[in-house]
C-alpha cells in the first residue's frame, strides 16, 4: 500500500511554483498600472521581484533534479505457497535521500515529534536483567514496534514461514522501542509503520512550508522597505514629480509664450 501525506506533494517545487507565479503576477501589475507613475521606485522594485523569481526558479528546478526512491516497509508476515514467507508492507516515496534500512529514522523523527514520556534506564527481566529504557508513565512501559517481519523480508537469506513462526517469541523480542508511552494493555495508542511514515511525510511537508513560510516573511520585508525607502527618500519621488509636471507643464510655458507674445 502506498503512503502519502496528502493528495499532492506539497514539497519545495510545489511552493516555489506558486510563489513565483505570485511575484510574476505583481511584477506585470507593477509594470502595466504603476511603472508611468512611479517610474523611478517601480523599476527598483521590479528589479527585486526579478531576484526573487529567479531565486524560487532555482529552488524549483533543483528541487526536481533530486532522485526519488521509493521506500518499502513489511509487516504482518504470513504463509504463501510452499512454506513461502510473504508480508503486506507500506510504500512511500523520498527525494535526495536513500531510504532508511530499518523503522529507526522513523521512530526517532515520530518519537521527537510526539514525545509524551519520562523515561529511565532500568534493569528489566525481557532484557536479561540488563539496562534498558523504559517509559515511567505508565505500568505498560513504552510502545514496542515488532520489526521481525521486517528484517526477515529484507534479508538476503530466504526464510520459510515456518522458522518465522518457530520464533522465539519473547516479550520484545525483535521490536523497537519508540519511546511513546503505552496507555492500556493492547497499546491502543502505539504507533504502527503506517503512523510512523505518515508522520515523517508530515514532517517533510512542514519544512518546506516553514521554507514557503520564510519566503513570503522575506517578500513581505522587501516590499515594506521598498515603501519606506519612497515616502523617506527625496530621490525616489524626484523624477516622479517631474514626471506629473511634464503632463502639466506644458500649457504653463505655452501660457508663459503667449504672455510674452502679447506684451
Amino acid at each position: 500500500m502506498e503512503l502519502t501525506s496528502y493528495g499532492i506533494n506539497l514539497d519545495h517545487t510545489f511552493y516555489s511554483g506558486c510563489l513565483m507565479l505570485f511575484v510574476i503576477i505583481i511584477y506585470l501589475i507593477k509594470n502595466d498600472f504603476l511603472m508611468k507613475k512611479y517610474p523611478k521606485i517601480i523599476q527598483f522594485s521590479m528589479c527585486i521581484d526579478r531576484i526573487f523569481i529567479v531565486i524560487f526558479a532555482c529552488v524549483m528546478l533543483y528541487d526536481l533534479s533530486l532522485d526519488t526512491s521509493t521506500c518499502e516497509f513489511f509487516h504482518d508476515c504470513y504463509e504463501g505457497e510452499n512454506d513461502a514467507l510473504l508480508a503486506e508492507s507500506y510504500t512511500y516515496e523520498v527525494k535526495g535521500s536513500e531510504c532508511p534500512p530499518h523503522a529507526g529514522p522513523l521512530i526517532d523523527s515520530f518519537s521527537d515529534r510526539h514525545s509524551n514520556y519520562h523515561l529511565e534506564m532500568r534493569k528489566t527481566n525481557w532484557s536479561g536483567y540488563g539496562m534498558s529504557t523504559v517509559c515511567t508513565d505508565s505500568p505498560y512501559g513504552c510502545c514496542y514496534l515488532p520489526v521481525d517481519c521486517d528484517s526477515k523480508m529484507k534479508s538476503t537469506t530466504k526464510w520459510h514461514y515456518s522458522t518465522y513462526f518457530r520464533g522465539p517469541h519473547s516479550k520484545h523480542f525483535a521490536s523497537m522501542n519508540t519511546y511513546i508511552t503505552q496507555k492500556d494493555e493492547n497499546g491502543t495508542d502505539c504507533p504502527q509503520y503506517d503512523d510512523l511514515i505518515i508522520d515523517y511525510l508530515h514532517k517533510k511537508d512542514d519544512e518546506s512550508y516553514t521554507y514557503c513560510k520564510g519566503m513570503v516573511i522575506c517578500y513581505l520585508c522587501s516590499s515594506i522597505t521598498q515603501f519606506c525607502m519612497y515616502k523617506n527618500s527625496k530621490q525616489f519621488r524626484e523624477k516622479d514629480v517631474s514626471y506629473s509636471d511634464l503632463e502639466s507643464g506644458v500649457d504653463h510655458v505655452n501660457d508663459g509664450q503667449r504672455l510674452r507674445g502679447s506684451a
